[in-house]
């Protein structure tokens, strides 16, 4: 029996565990498995991912159905099966996690569904497949060995062979289950079955280090709290921050935490942490009592702040934060406050959008809060009894801009300008206001800044600073000539900035020939250029703009 895996990423640079964790399962069982795994932008569609799974005809196609790749995952199913009506189609994933004997209604080119986790039931449905009917339900529930589950990525003679992960995104768990009940939140369902389950602190570091050596730039752990039990939180914090120390590893590893369970000892374990080491993600959600309430988060939001600050006040780590638009009883004032108070602790802040999962506890509720929703993915709330379908477009749009302005391309600029910004929310819903904003090419965003920023803060604005943080932003992340907005010389000008730079770069000896100085030895002078620069007025900056890196001289006039 021969069997495929399909996995559809959201992205070229992810990864799929939960095809690797089955796939191990299905070896260990004796099963010939292999992954085919594409991404949900893939060139040509739906028809080009159905050719690629028909390459090889397997007797057995396994679908791993996420809410960003459901509608895309089920065309594939329902042409695999017109191709090859004798094949056996078995679906499953979060997203088809209340399925039952209806689901094959309108899915009759599925042959089973299997609900909950599959590393047991998928191999339990092939080893007795005549013993099933077509059509059946199962319900994987838990697994019994997961606390010793084998790392997918790396699992000796079950790992993919050839695979390269330098560079990609990897997922791993620590742990699986919530200790919370967070009505909008598919978690919320497990209550009835072991709360959290944890791999032992030893087993996790040992994984997390083998992992780091493939090069991989993100281990993101898919761990739905992970600080859930603190102590073995700190004890694996502490022993990356080690490793980090001794290697001088480039690995960044991401977290969901929850900041209510940050103690005083995990921060001072944390202050320890090299720069990009690790990378927060906290769900605040909303900072009103009465939200938290509905939705079973127990919470005190000061408190919860107030952790987020002792945690940026005292380390270096990167805290993405968010908060949830369209939650019962939530406004549009109540949510633009908790925008203005979150802004100033987060690295990155997202609004997100609530989604009404199947079988989630807030879908079933829905009518009771006048919830309206998309009823297909991703399921996202369209109005609420507090907020109307304007009010929610409104927010969209602020989180809109609020993206824009949190890339990279603009982080100089950005740094500069916000500490001033008296409400983050009101800059940004004028900001979102200007339509043109959106639709400008990235070059021309710049010169649009300018001018908006200047507006924004009137005669309190120092336009020739505000230029040089913009002009400093767009050579450190492009390419090519300036916008005129931004920066002009004479031809003369260019060319004494030319020779300047090469007498800088180079050196003659006795003997006529051309070294290049060594304190440039990182920089490649094809692709570096001088500037100077209003925020930092006594100094040249050398950038070299292919490598995005630059040296800072003392000012030298041209």
């Amino acid at each position: 029996m021969k069997i495929a895996i399909l996995a559809l990423n959201s992205s070229y640079t992810h990864t799929c565990l939960s095809a690797r964790i089955l796939r191990c399962a299905l070896l260990k069982h004796g099963f010939d498995t292999d992954i085919i795994e594409l991404t949900i932008n893939e060139k040509g569609g739906v028809i080009s991912i159905i050719e690629k799974c028909v390459q090889q005809k397997y007797d057995v196609y396994c679908f791993s159905t996420y809410i960003w790749n459901r509608e895309l995952m089920f065309g594939c199913i329902q042409g695999i099966k017109e191709i090859y009506p004798d094949c056996i189609t078995i679906a499953g994933g979060p997203e088809l996690y209340d399925g039952d004997k209806e689901f094959f209604i309108q899915n009759g080119f599925c042959d089973y569904l299997i609900k909950g986790e599959g590393e047991q039931a998928l191999p339990l449905l092939l080893k007795n497949i005549k013993d099933y009917p077509i059509h059946t339900v199962l319900d994987g529930g838990e697994c019994d060995d997961f606390e010793q589950s084998d790392e997918p990525y790396l699992c000796n003679k079950y790992c993919l062979k050839n695979q390269d992960l330098s560079g990609k995104l990897i997922y791993y768990e620590s742990s699986r289950g919530c200790p919370f009940s967070c009505s909008y939140c598919l978690s919320s369902r497990h209550c009835g079955q072991r709360r959290v389950r944890f791999k032992p602190s030893e087993k996790v570091i040992s994984e997390l280090l083998a992992l780091s050596h493939t090069q991989a730039k993100t281990i993101k752990l898919v761990d739905r709290t992970f600080n859930a039990d603190v102590k073995r939180a700190d004890v694996i914090f502490k022993a990356l921050i080690e490793h980090c120390e001794k290697t001088n590893s480039t690995t960044t590893y991401h977290f969901e935490m929850c900041a209510d369970l940050i103690t005083p000892e995990t921060v001072e374990i944390l202050k320890k942490a090299p720069q990009g080491l690790f990378r927060f993600e906290i769900g605040v959600q909303s900072i009103s009592k009465a939200v938290l309430k509905e939705i079973n988060r127990n919470f005190d939001p000061v408190k919860t702040l107030e952790k987020i600050r002792i945690l940026k006040q005292n380390t270096n780590i990167p805290l993405h934060i968010d908060l949830i638009c369209g939650l019962p009883h939530e406004t549009l004032q109540s949510i633009s406050q908790a925008f203005d108070k979150v802004y100033p602790l987060a690295s990155q802040l997202q609004t997100g959008f609530l989604k009404l999962l199947p079988s989630t506890d807030l879908r079933q509720n829905a009518i009771c809060h006048g919830i309206v929703y998309l009823k297909n993915p991703p399921y996202t709330v369209l109005k609420t009894n507090t907020m109307s379908f304007e009010d929610i477009n409104t927010m969209r749009q602020v989180d809109a801009a609020n993206d824009v302005l949190s890339n990279e391309l603009y982080s100089n600029t950005r740094a500069y300008i916000m500490p001033r910004v008296v409400s983050p929310y009101d800059f940004f819903l004028k900001l979102s206001q200007n339509s043109e904003f959106f639709s400008l090419a990235g070059k021309r965003r710049y010169g649009f800044l300018l001018e908006f920023i200047c507006d924004y803060f009137g005669d309190g604005s120092d336009r020739e600073l505000l230029r040089s943080y913009l002009l400093f932003d767009f050579l450190l992340t492009n390419q090519g000539t300036p916008p005129k907005e931004l920066y002009t010389l004479s031809k003369e000008q260019e060319y004494q900035k030319k020779r300047i730079l090469k007498d800088l770069f180079f050196s003659k000896n006795k003997n006529g020939e051309y070294t290049k100085n060594s304190q440039f030895e990182q920089l490649d002078f094809a692709s570096s250029e001088l500037y100077n620069f209003e925020f930092s007025p006594q100094n040249t900056y050398i950038l070299d703009r292919k490598h995005k890196i630059f040296k800072v001289l003392q000012k030298i006039v041209f």
